[in-house]
């Protein structure tokens, strides 16, 4: 469909699509800006990355499976 001409509106846009369900996700924003005076560089960047620990969360949270569904521990009878 996105590659369709009834999509040649929908431009920038994130869209998840898995099995029955179809999202429309929120456009990323700025949680955190560096800066440094001429750029940054690999080893810069490699030495003290600015935001190591500040990362957010990737995905969707899911609840937990049901004890039936858990993966097997080793061990585990």
């Amino acid at each position: 469909f996105l590659a369709s001409e009834e999509a040649a509106g929908i431009t920038g846009q994130a869209i998840g699509v898995g099995g029955d369900r179809l999202q429309l996700w929120s456009h990323p924003e700025a949680v955190e800006s560096e800066y440094r005076d001429g750029g940054w560089s690999y080893e810069e960047l490699a030495a003290a990355f600015p935001f190591a620990g500040k990362q957010q969360s990737v995905g969707e949270k899911f609840p937990p499976l049901p004890e039936e569904l858990q993966p097997q521990t080793a061990g585990a009878k």
